[in-house]
Protein backbone atom coordinates (compact mmCIF):
# COMPACT_ATOMS: atom_id res chain seq x y z
CA UNK A 1 0.00 0.00 0.00
CA UNK A 2 1.46 3.55 -0.48
CA UNK A 3 0.19 7.03 0.51
CA UNK A 4 1.07 10.55 -0.05
CA UNK A 5 1.42 12.98 3.05
CA UNK A 6 -0.30 16.45 3.34
CA UNK A 7 -0.63 18.79 5.79
CA UNK A 8 -3.03 18.89 8.61
CA UNK A 9 -3.72 23.03 7.94
CA UNK A 10 -1.75 26.31 7.52
CA UNK A 11 0.69 25.98 10.20
CA UNK A 12 1.51 21.81 10.36
CA UNK A 13 2.60 20.70 7.39
CA UNK A 14 4.09 17.06 6.08
CA UNK A 15 5.00 16.28 2.65
CA UNK A 16 6.67 13.09 1.17
CA UNK A 17 5.46 9.08 0.15
CA UNK A 18 4.44 6.45 2.15
CA UNK A 19 4.97 2.45 1.52
CA UNK A 20 3.62 0.03 3.84
CA UNK A 21 5.18 -3.47 3.21
CA UNK A 22 3.00 -5.51 5.34
CA UNK A 23 3.50 -8.78 3.42
CA UNK A 24 6.19 -10.77 4.87
CA UNK A 25 7.82 -11.52 8.49
CA UNK A 26 8.93 -7.91 8.94
CA UNK A 27 6.32 -5.65 8.26
CA UNK A 28 7.46 -2.08 7.97
CA UNK A 29 6.33 1.54 7.12
CA UNK A 30 8.55 3.50 4.80
CA UNK A 31 8.59 7.23 4.84
CA UNK A 32 10.46 8.60 1.89
CA UNK A 33 11.06 12.16 0.26
CA UNK A 34 9.76 12.94 4.08
CA UNK A 35 9.27 16.09 5.52
CA UNK A 36 7.17 17.62 7.94
CA UNK A 37 7.19 21.06 9.89
CA UNK A 38 9.20 20.83 12.94
CA UNK A 39 7.61 20.65 16.78
CA UNK A 40 7.66 19.17 19.98
CA UNK A 41 6.56 15.73 21.18
CA UNK A 42 6.20 13.95 17.32
CA UNK A 43 4.83 10.46 17.05
CA UNK A 44 3.89 8.35 14.07
CA UNK A 45 -0.19 6.81 14.35
CA UNK A 46 -1.62 4.04 12.69
CA UNK A 47 -4.86 5.85 12.70
CA UNK A 48 -8.50 3.75 11.58
CA UNK A 49 -11.22 5.32 9.73
CA UNK A 50 -13.64 7.10 12.81
CA UNK A 51 -10.72 7.22 15.23
CA UNK A 52 -9.02 9.99 16.99
CA UNK A 53 -5.44 10.07 16.15
CA UNK A 54 -4.67 9.42 20.08
CA UNK A 55 -6.84 6.19 20.11
CA UNK A 56 -4.82 4.85 16.87
CA UNK A 57 -1.70 2.64 17.33
CA UNK A 58 1.67 4.64 17.86
CA UNK A 59 5.04 3.25 15.66
CA UNK A 60 7.05 5.29 18.18
CA UNK A 61 8.10 8.87 18.26
CA UNK A 62 9.16 10.27 14.60
CA UNK A 63 12.61 9.67 13.52
CA UNK A 64 13.11 12.90 12.33
CA UNK A 65 11.34 15.75 10.36
CA UNK A 66 13.77 15.31 7.27
CA UNK A 67 14.09 12.61 5.51
CA UNK A 68 14.04 8.59 4.44
CA UNK A 69 13.18 6.68 7.93
CA UNK A 70 11.18 3.46 8.31
CA UNK A 71 8.81 2.01 11.16
CA UNK A 72 8.36 -1.77 12.20
CA UNK A 73 4.81 -2.43 12.59
CA UNK A 74 3.30 -4.68 15.39
CA UNK A 75 2.87 -8.06 14.11
CA UNK A 76 -1.11 -7.80 15.41
CA UNK A 77 -1.67 -5.26 13.47
CA UNK A 78 -3.54 -5.26 10.55
CA UNK A 79 -2.79 -2.44 7.96
CA UNK A 80 -6.14 -1.95 5.80
CA UNK A 81 -7.07 0.25 2.43
CA UNK A 82 -8.15 3.67 4.12
CA UNK A 83 -6.14 3.80 7.61
CA UNK A 84 -4.33 6.58 7.84
CA UNK A 85 -0.27 7.41 9.07
CA UNK A 86 -1.13 10.61 11.24
CA UNK A 87 2.20 12.78 12.66
CA UNK A 88 0.76 13.78 16.23
CA UNK A 89 2.20 16.04 18.42
CA UNK A 90 1.11 14.41 21.81
CA UNK A 91 2.28 17.41 23.97
CA UNK A 92 -0.09 19.73 22.17
CA UNK A 93 -2.64 17.29 20.64
CA UNK A 94 -2.54 18.56 17.42
CA UNK A 95 -2.21 16.83 14.50
CA UNK A 96 0.60 18.12 11.61
CA UNK A 97 -0.47 15.84 8.53
CA UNK A 98 -1.24 12.53 7.43
CA UNK A 99 -1.18 9.80 4.50
CA UNK A 100 -4.19 7.57 3.41
CA UNK A 101 -3.38 4.46 2.55
CA UNK A 102 -4.39 3.12 -0.66
CA UNK A 103 -3.63 -0.06 -2.47
CA UNK A 104 -0.85 0.12 -5.02
CA UNK A 105 -1.45 -1.18 -8.81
Amino acid sequence: MTGTFKGADANHDATGNVLAQVDGDNPYIRFEEFEATNGPDLYVYVVKEGQKTSEGVSLGKLKGNIGNQNYDLPQNLEIEEGDQLVIWCKQFDVDFGYAQLIKGE
